[in-house]
């Protein structure tokens, strides 16, 4: 442990201020705690909202359960984690876990504690608004670089090899993986950016320190967060006074150019990280009404509302190309009528209204058109 901690500290140019105690568990016993954290972190009823939402836009199929498929993630997919809020360090003793696993395991969730030590962050689990997602990035991207240097100097390439073929495991649905995968696949790339061909560290620090990434749009494309492109502001018009009673609100939060490549991309539209790159900024609400027999999760009793902001007239264009696209092969929507700004689709599930102007996009998906036209009309895309 004092020698895995040494080299950590080595790779990452950084020196723990305490010592780190992991503990080393078993399969059953750190899914026990994991069940705790996430109970703490992620509690059912939002897990429910965010099924809800998912499946309203196409993301997760009408069967899939997010609860279960978290579950299947924790028994059969985590290998250590470090919690935040406790300051405890976890790795799971798996039987067909060898030496060089549970030694990069070890790596990884150490860079956490160091960072966490010396920097401090606070990184909830479940399906991550597009602000967490973005900071989960740097502090996944620096932990997986470090362990990627780890391997490199200090294991043997069949080493290396061990831990690629277990590694190899079973299949989860599109939007869950990737959105599980993306903090270390992209934050990776964008540490790697940050320290250049040096390989130093003088430029995570400072971002950790001063100004760490607020969008999945800064961590994919570096040079936005070198020049401090934020989100623009979009305003979410008073549906409350519209809808009025029985409809409540489940869910108001951001949309990022992640999740805009996630919509894009498991509807079927072509070209979907081209057509996100215009993103400008993204406001999400998810609403619902109550419906006898559909117990929540329950598609057919919601409204969701998007707002999107791009950055030039002509990304706006080929955004909204991508929606309709999605529509109709994602979402089996049919061909549209026109009232004026305002496109109608209908769908299975309801209908699906499209208003756009100037630089703003409202989309709203909803169990009636005219509650659907409603809504992104007042969205005011303008």
């Amino acid at each position: 442990m004092q020698r895995i901690a040494g080299r950590v500290e080595r790779l990452r140019d950084l020196r723990f201020t305490r010592p780190v105690r992991p503990l080393f568990l078993g399969r059953d016993e750190a899914v026990e705690v994991l069940e705790r954290v996430g109970r703490r972190e992620y509690p059912l009823r939002e897990q429910r909202i965010d099924e809800e939402a998912a499946k309203l836009l196409g993301l997760l199929a009408p069967g899939a359960s997010l609860a279960r498929v978290l579950e299947r993630v924790d028994q059969e997919q985590v290998l250590g984690f470090y919690d935040d809020r406790a300051k405890r360090l976890v790795v799971i003793r798996d039987a067909g876990a060898g030496r060089p696993l549970l030694e990069l395991t070890l790596a990884h969730e150490l860079v956490h504690a160091l960072e966490d030590q010396r920097y401090g962050f606070d990184l909830p689990g479940g399906v991550r608004s597009d602000h967490v997602l973005a900071e989960a990035a740097l502090a996944e991207g620096s932990a997986t670089a470090v362990m990627a240097d780890y391997a490199a100097r200090h294991l043997r390439l069949a080493d290396v090899l061990s831990v690629a073929e277990a590694a190899e495991g079973a299949e989860f649905p599109e939007y869950i993986e990737r959105q599980l995968l993306f903090p270390y696949i992209a934050g990776q790339e964008f540490v790697s950016v940050l320290r250049g061909e040096t390989g130093s560290w003088a430029a995570v620090d400072s971002v950790y320190r001063l100004r760490r990434p607020r969008t999945t749009e800064q961590v994919i494309h570096p040079r936005k967060f070198a020049a401090a492109e934020d989100a623009a502001r979009v305003p979410v018009p008073p549906l409350r006074r519209m809808l009025r009673e029985p409809w409540r609100r489940l869910r108001s939060t951001s949309v990022g150019e992640f999740d805009l490549q996630m919509l894009f991309k498991l509807n079927r539209a072509p070209r979907p990280a081209r057509a996100a790159a215009g993103w400008g900024g993204g406001r999400f609400e998810l609403w619902r009404r109550p419906a006898p027999g559909c117990e929540a999760p329950c598609v057919r009793a919601g409204l969701a509302w998007i707002g999107l902001r791009w950055d030039t007239a002509a990304e706006r264009a080929e955004g909204e190309a991508a929606l309709r696209a999605a529509f109709a092969r994602g979402l089996h929507a049919r061909r549209p009528a026109r009232a004026g700004r305002l496109e109608l689709w209908r769908s299975r599930g309801g209908a699906i209204a499209l208003s756009g102007h100037g630089l703003r996009t409202t989309v709203a998906l909803a169990p009636d058109a005219r509650t659907a036209g409603a809504a992104a009309v007042a969205g005011g895309a303008r």
